[in-house]
């Protein structure tokens, strides 16, 4: 019985392990905007990031910051300046949010106001974040 309890665990412990890992796998992330500083040296990215399912709900736009030029991760990217779900009754693809630099280390961010906003970072590093909603 100890045996059987012991591999358990360990199997147990290494199913989790490997679904935990391959859940990201099922969300893809789709490019909405780029957006680079004046300087050339970083760009606010916006992505709708969609976990499929049977949730309306399961995709929303997030926005990133990263590195003139790095790419934007396919599946495993979530958005370190801002994240939202979309109500049931938007159409997915529709625009959520526009970026745009004021200066090299001020970003603003406008979104839909039906958005339920989950992630909402002031500051990130040297970069200054600014929002309002429209219409």
């Amino acid at each position: 019985m100890r045996k059987i309890t012991k591999l358990m665990r360990v199997c147990g412990g290494a199913a989790l392990i490997l679904t935990s890992g391959a859940c990201s796998s099922w969300c893809r992330n789709d490019l909405r905007a780029e957006k680079i500083t004046p300087n050339g040296q970083m760009k606010a990215v916006v992505f709708d990031r969609d976990c499929g399912g049977a949730v309306a709900t399961a995709w929303g736009p997030h926005v990133v910051l990263l590195d003139s030029g790095a790419a934007l991760d396919e599946h495993d990217a979530v958005g370190d300046l801002f994240a939202a779900r979309v109500p049931a009754g938007v159409r997915f693809g529709d625009t959520l949010v526009t970026i745009e630099w004021r200066t090299d280390t001020t970003l603003v961010l406008r979104y839909d106001p039906r958005l339920d906003v989950r992630l909402a970072v002031l500051r990130l590093g040297d970069v200054n974040v600014e929002y309002g909603r429209w219409r």
